[in-house]
């Protein structure tokens, strides 16, 4: 079976495409953590029954967790919060993948070349690292707001959107069914955005949330300036990209 290296295994989006890599007869090798951290752990649990899984130290192990690989699905850094450096953790891997002839799917998020936020910024600058990688053949994928990602801002004492804001989330494991089908077509370079299958209010999914958790942030009122200003302005959702079919509502209740 076809070994496919997968970052960023502790968290939502990672998780799911493991066991769809099974499903699909493909052999996942997980990888836990950022690649920009001094260590990375392995989850267990995850590479049990047979999965395999590795431990690099430094930057200069990227090589050799690639043995063997034939694909990489980068997750660690769509995340806010996860590569404290992710374009250095991206060229490291970049370059890597392009010396060994290994295919790199790395997961951004929409908005990333337009956004004023740092973490969008520091996507766009990996996706610039990619392009510009020679010989490397690469697949960019970016996605709207992951359905745990809208939750964890749910979950805070405030609102910290204002109601009109418009989001598109998008199931974790829709998002692993998108790339599996990336591992099967082959390098494309920049695809298709990828969103959820309802844009709505940030107002509607705190509706939906109070209704599936019995409970709600309270509103506050915040400058439309900024980044709150391109968030309202529906910089981080796809009206044209391709769609999802779980729902936020189908997702809490799960």
């Amino acid at each position: 079976m076809t070994r496919v290296l997968v970052t960023g295994t502790d968290r939502p989006i990672g998780k799911a495409i493991v066991p769809r890599l099974v499903k699909y007869d493909f052999t996942p090798v997980a990888c836990v953590g950022d690649m920009a951290g001094p260590v990375m752990s392995i989850d267990h649990d995850l590479t049990a029954d047979g999965h395999a899984g590795v431990e690099p130290d430094t930057f200069s192990s990227v090589g050799a967790m690639l043995e063997g690989v034939s694909t990489v699905i980068h997750t660690a850094d769509v995340r806010p919060g996860g590569s404290r450096d992710i374009p250095d953790a991206t060229r490291a891997l970049a370059s890597a993948c392009a010396d060994r002839g290994v295919h790199l799917i790395f997961l951004s998020r929409v908005g990333a070349d337009i956004s004023s936020l740092t973490h969008r910024r520091q996507l766009w600058k990996a996706e610039q690292i990619i392009e510009q990688t020679d010989s490397l053949g690469y697949t960019i994928q970016r996605i709207t707001h992951p359905h745990p990602s809208i939750e964890k801002l749910l979950g805070q004492p405030f609102l910290p959107l204002p109601p009109a804001t418009p989001v598109q989330p998008v199931s974790p494991s829709d998002i692993a069914g998108r790339v599996v089908g990336l591992i099967q077509v082959g390098p494309s370079q920049r695809v298709r955005d990828y969103g959820g299958p309802e844009l709505m209010r940030f107002t509607d999914c705190a509706h939906i949330y109070k209704q599936a958790r019995k409970t709600a942030p309270r509103k506050m009122l915040l400058p439309k300036i900024g980044v709150i200003s391109e968030a309202l302005a529906g910089v981080h959702v796809t009206k044209t990209g391709d769609r999802g079919t779980e729902t936020f509502r189908q997702w809490l209740a799960e």
